[in-house]
């Protein structure tokens, strides 16, 4: 399957909810995010139920220029995988601490970022 037609199909699994998702759907997803180091060592460590869940689960979330996707202080309560796009990182004050280049899952930029 060519890349082109695998992002496609991502796209639409992963923008159908949650729970009408298909095996096709998650078929699709397993596929394109095993490339990715979380995704493949969930799924060597784990059960593949777990990580078929967290696949099931996935949930894109597309923000604007300069939206706060969480803000110091708040309790980290989500997981988020950046596919494309760059974040910066504030730490009080508003000062820019990193900023990181992410296109495709590649992260570009310093890799120890803590908030």
């Amino acid at each position: 399957m060519s890349e082109v037609r695998l992002k496609r199909q991502v796209g639409a699994a992963i923008t159908t909810k949650p729970h009408k998702r298909t095996q096709e759907h998650l078929d699709h997803l397993s596929q394109y995010f095993i490339r990715y180091k979380f995704f493949s060592d969930l799924k060597r460590d784990n059960k593949l139920e777990v990580y078929m869940n967290v696949l099931k689960f996935l949930k894109l979330v597309k923000l604007e220029a300069d939206e706060n996707l969480i803000e110091q202080g708040e309790d980290g309560d989500r997981f988020y995988f950046v596919v494309k796009g760059s974040v910066k990182v504030y730490k009080a004050y508003s000062i820019p601490v990193k900023r990181l280049e992410i296109d495709d899952g590649v992260i570009r930029g310093p890799m120890d970022v803590k908030i």
